[in-house]
């Protein structure tokens, strides 16, 4: 009985790690690449990428906590949020070359994605797999529980605060975004508590 919470309780924490570790590679791989293409102040300047997905290192730290962790679940739920995530910045990407503005991830003047844009898909594809595990699973621990929704709620508010600053005016597809967010929240909140 005590090897098996001990084992449970070290699986939770190389995973834990593990999310840690993927995210500040990340964030190293696409600070290295803005710098090496000359282009680290474009990327210092969208707010979300550079500052606000910052939430997500305290949410990956404690996930593996919060809830029974579905491997098999995550992996499903990862190649789908991964081709979700090339669908929504296609639309990003075409919204840049029609405004003819380039960003952090697109080259106007070239006309294509910047080298870290891949690397960001892969980020955005995990987060959003892990976001989607946490509100498919059932908790563990309570107090860790709203801790992450409290972080999920601060990165749905960022959506609404950083579109204007990041693309010149409120992109519609940001509400959603945080709308959609702030409703699952909500949804989870109230399964929780049996409301």
């Amino acid at each position: 009985m005590v090897m098996e919470i001990t084992n449970v309780l070290l699986d939770k924490i190389v995973l834990s790690i593990n999310l840690v570790i993927f995210f500040v590679l990340y964030k190293w791989g696409a600070q290295y690449l803005a710098k090496r293409g000359k282009y680290l102040f474009l990327l210092k300047s969208h707010i979300t990428v550079y500052y606000t997905d910052w939430l997500f290192l305290p949410f990956n730290l404690i996930l593996p906590f919060v809830i029974l962790f579905d491997f098999n679940l995550f992996l499903r739920l990862l190649i789908l949020t991964t081709i979700l995530s090339l669908f929504t910045h296609s639309f990003w990407f075409s919204c840049s070359k029609k405004a003819r503005r380039g960003g952090c991830f697109f080259n106007v003047q070239k006309n294509k994605p910047r080298s870290v844009t891949v690397l960001h898909f892969f980020f955005t594809g995990l987060e959003m797999a892990l976001i989607f595990i946490f509100f498919l699973s059932s908790p563990v621990n309570t107090i860790l529980f709203y801790g992450e929704i409290f972080i999920l709620f601060l990165f749905s508010l960022s959506f609404f605060t950083n579109s204007k600053k990041i693309n010149g005016k409120f992109l519609i597809s940001d509400g959603v975004n945080g709308l959609f967010l702030i409703g699952l929240i909500i949804l989870k909140v109230k399964n929780v508590t049996n409301l």
